[in-house]
């Protein structure tokens, strides 16, 4: 096959994310359509080693700290972008973004496709910095609707170089086969005598784990539900904190740690319903895997969700930050039959299929990487 545009993909850190989810999906994509394909993780990688060996693509680490820029490690990147002659660099999140600008300022000739996976950067100075930079584009890839219309109201992308392309989903992973990976000590079976609520993330500010909990203990005290448990899958810098938040409001019963887990879908397939209480996202990967395991959705109005949910249609959305309302939604959802939440369930599968295969998706950012070197 002949090898078409050399495509570097710049990451912050190769972790357990959504970008860097997607960045599983799309690398390997690129690679079997025939572009030279590597990956720089700015803090060296803890995940998917095996997903890109198996597809060849070449991994590098450089020896940024968290946080922090230093000109060693700016060098050390712009020396890989050199030697390995990267026709396009794509950039996921804040640092990867900046620092593809800077490098776009040494190589007049690198194509920069910046690609924002949240409508928040952090703090009003990385707003700034993202908007006095933006010039340095050549395309801008928000994940969501809802995204680009925020960004370009506020003038950090213009319309010409902004180019929607969601989150791709594995669709040939969620086979009947899969599901053989299933740990029976994790989640039990489905039950007409307990609801079981799932939730996948990191534990992290921006997912708002504190909203969730809260909830929890409003179902458990003040509308006196007793049949229903809280599945978490996940891990993170908050993990401790959110552990005692669920012993201080004796909630142990209720809520349950299954940690990461490599494949959520045997999980997802055996809850009753999903639920986000995020602060902010872009587009979460979490709540597309669960749409397409067929789950009804209750979730906060956190960025490009709405671009998933229609409220009452596919699932129930409450305003961020308010656990009194997340709990009334959440009632409401475990007060339909499992009739009603089968059809929900179904409308939700259909959609994922339909919008977000990772074909359908991989062709839009062929089209993207195309544009920029004609």
């Amino acid at each position: 096959m002949k090898v078409k545009t050399n495509i570097c993909i710049l990451v912050p850190c190769l972790g357990y994310g959504g970008a860097e989810k997607q960045i599983s999906l799309i690398a390997p994509y690129l690679k079997q359509k025939g572009y030279k394909v590597s990956v720089i993780s700015m803090i060296p990688a803890v995940a998917y080693f095996d997903v890109l060996k198996e597809n060849d693509i070449k991994l590098y680490n450089s020896s940024f700290s968290l946080g922090k820029f230093s000109y060693n490690a700016i060098v050390e990147v712009r020396t890989i972008i050199k030697e390995t002659n990267v026709d396009v660099l794509i950039t996921f999140n804040y640092p990867a973004n900046i620092l593809g600008r800077i490098l776009k300022l040494s190589f007049l000739g690198l194509k920069i496709i910046s690609s924002y996976r949240s409508v928040n950067f952090g703090s009003d100075f990385r707003e700034k910095l993202i908007k006095l930079t933006a010039a340095l584009d050549n395309k801008t890839i928000p994940n969501s609707e809802y995204a680009a219309r925020t960004f370009m109201n506020k003038g950090v992308i213009t319309e010409k170089k902004c180019k929607v392309i969601p989150n791709a989903l594995d669709l040939t992973s969620l086979n009947d086969s899969i599901f053989s990976l299933l740990d029976k000590s994790g989640l039990p079976e489905k039950c007409d005598s307990e609801f079981k609520w799932i939730i996948v993330g990191r534990f992290e500010v921006a997912k708002d784990y504190p909203t969730l909990i809260y909830a929890i203990k409003i179902l458990k005290t003040q509308y006196k539900i007793s049949n229903f448990k809280l599945y978490i899958i996940g891990d993170g810098r908050l993990f401790d904190e959110i552990r005692q938040l669920v012993n201080n409001l004796q909630l142990n019963a209720e809520i349950k740690f299954l940690g990461n887990k490599p494949y959520v879908a045997p999980y997802l397939v055996q809850a009753d319903a999903f639920v986000l209480s995020s602060a902010w996202e872009g587009m979460p990967n979490a709540v597309m895997e669960a749409m397409v395991c067929g789950l009804p959705v209750v979730s906060t109005l956190a960025g490009g969700v709405v671009d998933l949910i229609t409220h009452g249609e596919n699932g129930f959305l409450v305003p961020t930050k308010n656990p009194d309302n997340l709990a009334k939604a959440m009632l409401n959802m475990m007060s339909l039959s499992g009739k009603e939440r089968n059809i929900i369930g179904k409308r939700n599968k259909n959609k994922m299929t339909l919008n977000h295969g990772l074909d359908c998706v991989g062709k839009q950012w062929e089209e993207a990487i195309n544009s920029v070197v004609k």
